[in-house]
């Protein structure tokens, strides 16, 4: 349960990588991880330089997005039927093996090809990880094991970038695709160190598969939990589309500050989700999830409204990162929980239908963001969003199910 009495004993990050086949999943995804940064540099400055073409890098963008959108729910369906270690591997290896054909492709549209697979490989590994999380954890120190992936994810995020920028500008693109290669390759090796046995039902049909995904939908609406956590993270994620897309016009015509300023905010939301993770294992062993969840959004509402008022570089830094620690607050428990509340046997349908939610929703705010932003005072948009996400945490909280704080 979240909320232990205080004679418990907390649970900390090196609790669970005491544990060995967690340590080894969390270790391979972090490595991987640090890849995928690696990869994104690389992909860009290749393509741009390629072709010199600002649209040809959005193409890209789409090309490795629509993956995560189409496939979310059929990898689920897979990962239930098939042996979710063997997924993760021969997506990793897939992963590096395809990466090593980007320094020989001659055309742009190789380059397409390519970062699609790449990421219909990544959307295979990443929802199987989350499956098996669950699996690799006592219960109680699951929403820890969640948390502590969270803080090192987002450090790989940072530093995977970085990295990839150094060593593109150094060494050149090949060289970055070769090295991210190999962290795939590490990645995949160490998780053929985790002791897993799993009750395969075989890969099946297609049409078989789209059975199990229509069953896994209907299980999802049915239980009034995993339901009112999907709507909420999909709410969640539609309201940062717009940080996402507006946050630069915000700096230029609102703030009136320039580049330096904008990755000082950004790197504020970073900074405020990083906290929140790293408290978040500590804070739920004491405030009950569906608390800690209606203060986030509480606190998220409040920082998007605020952007459109003040005029101050250090107070939008201030609103953004808390922003960043309301993301937390929602999405660390939220996605606790629903791992919780899904059996085994149909938890990769469900974590493909939570990262379909993730990403369709981020995707369509930010395409309303872009035809706001062009409408619209970015300001009010703001305030708007804000106010939008405020009465929806008036609304849920009304509407919270009962069974929300058992877990």
């Amino acid at each position: 349960m979240s909320n232990n009495s205080e004679e418990e004993e907390k649970i900390g990050f090196a609790d669970v990588l005491k544990n060995r086949n967690y340590f080894y999943l969390w270790l391979g995804k972090n490595i991987s991880y640090f890849g995928n940064g690696i990869n994104l540099i690389a992909l860009i400055w290749f393509v741009f330089a390629l072709t010199g073409s600002a649209l040809d890098v959005g193409i890209l963008m789409i090309f490795r997005t629509i993956p995560t959108i189409v496939f979310g729910l059929l990898s689920g369906a897979l990962i239930d039927r098939a042996n979710k270690k063997a997924i993760i591997i021969a997506a990793d290896f897939g992963r590096g093996l395809l990466v090593l054909l980007l320094p020989f492709v001659t055309s742009v549209y190789q380059i397409y090809a390519i970062a699609f697979f790449v990421s219909t490989f990544q959307q295979f590994s990443t929802t199987s990880r989350m499956t098996l999380v669950p699996s690799m954890v006592k219960e109680k120190q699951l929403i820890v094991a969640n948390s502590l992936y969270r803080v090192t994810s987002m450090i790989m995020d940072i530093a995977g970038p970085a990295a990839g920028g150094v060593i593109v500008g150094f060494l050149g693109t090949s060289t970055a695709f070769v090295i991210d290669a190999i962290t795939y390759f590490i990645s995949g090796t160490l998780i053929l160190a985790i002791s897993y046995k799993q009750i395969q039902k075989g890969i099946g049909s297609l049409g078989e598969l789209l059975v199990d995904v229509k069953e896994g939908l209907v299980y999802t609406w049915n239980h009034s939990v995993i339901r009112y956590l999907l709507i909420l993270m999909a709410m969640l994620m539609f309201s940062f589309g717009f940080i996402n897309v507006l946050a630069i016009v915000l700096v230029k015509e609102f703030l009136q500050v320039g580049a330096e300023e904008f990755g000082i905010l950004a790197s504020f939301q970073s900074f405020g989700s990083l906290l929140g993770a790293a408290s978040m294992g500590y804070i739920a062993q004491k405030i009950k999830r569906g608390t800690i969840i209606s203060i986030g959004i509480v606190i998220t509402g409040v920082a998007i409204m605020s952007l459109g008022f003040y005029a101050s570089v250090a107070l939008a830094a201030v609103l953004l990162f808390l922003a960043g620690v309301g993301l937390i607050a929602i999405s660390i428990p939220a996605t606790t929980t629903i791992q919780q509340a899904s059996p085994e046997e149909i938890r990769g349908r469900i974590m493909g239908a939570l990262m379909t939610v993730i990403n369709g929703s981020v995707v369509i705010s930010m395409g309303i963001a872009g035809y706001l932003g062009d409408t619209l005072k970015v300001q009010n948009v703001f305030i708007i969003v804000g106010v939008v996400l405020l009465v929806f945490s008036i609304v849920s909280y009304l509407f919270k199910p009962e069974g929300l704080d058992a877990f």
